[in-house]
């Protein structure tokens, strides 16, 4: 199904300016578009909830607004107040204010980092199973980043001095096993639905992402 576009409904507007007044005071003076999409939705194979662009140079002129924030309509149709917060709030999170050499305010998208993700479960919990999966590969994380115990000192042969250390015979090396790579899981096409936009790109128009 192809792609259509509508204004948003005035419930989420009404949440984005609550958020913003909580959580993203920076955004106070930009000026946000929001809109419902509708039709198959994907990035990189996997199904999209929402997305957040800042708006090139030529369409800030036409319109005036900063950034564009998109919500697929049927999937909001489908969430609770609560889930509802926590959507548009993850949207609002990559929409950053900075200045330029000049002093001048300029608006940009930011990606995701660890901290953002934790803020987003501070202020809602673990809303869906994409986040819930995601902190279970962080804590995992954290435990394979923890100090070994110290290695248990091997006793000296008796009758003299190590093996390893006579002329003649091979240096003997004892030798650790590599820390083993973490891997995200992989995703079951079953919860597919409960992807959210990790790969944010910002784009100079109004298109959608393919």
């Amino acid at each position: 199904m192809a792609a259509e576009f509508y204004e948003a409904s005035e419930e989420l507007k009404e949440i984005a300016r609550e958020l913003i007044e909580e959580t993203h005071s920076h955004l106070i003076e930009a000026d946000i578009k929001y809109l419902f999409r509708t039709g198959n939705w994907e990035v990189k194979k996997r199904e999209t909830w929402g997305q957040a662009k800042k708006v090139g140079k030529e369409v800030n002129f036409l319109t005036g607004y900063d950034f564009i924030i998109i919500i697929h309509r049927d999937v909001w149709d489908q969430l609770n107040g609560k889930e509802k917060h926590a959507l548009l709030d993850h949207e609002l999170q990559h929409c950053s204010a900075g200045t330029d050499d000049a002093g001048n305010k300029v608006w940009y998208i930011q990606g995701h980092d660890v901290e953002d993700f934790y803020a987003i479960i501070r202020r809602h919990g673990l809303w869906s199973k994409a986040l819930r999966k995601m902190e279970t590969l962080l804590n995992q994380t954290e435990l394979d980043l923890q100090e070994p115990e110290p290695a248990e000192e091997l006793p000296e042969l008796p009758g003299g001095p190590d093996l390893a250390e006579l002329p003649g015979r091979p240096t003997l090396q004892i030798v650790g096993s590599a820390p083993k790579q973490l891997e995200a899981p992989e995703a079951d096409e079953t919860e597919e639905t409960d992807f959210i936009d990790i790969e944010v790109v910002e784009s100079n128009d109004t298109g959608t992402e393919g």
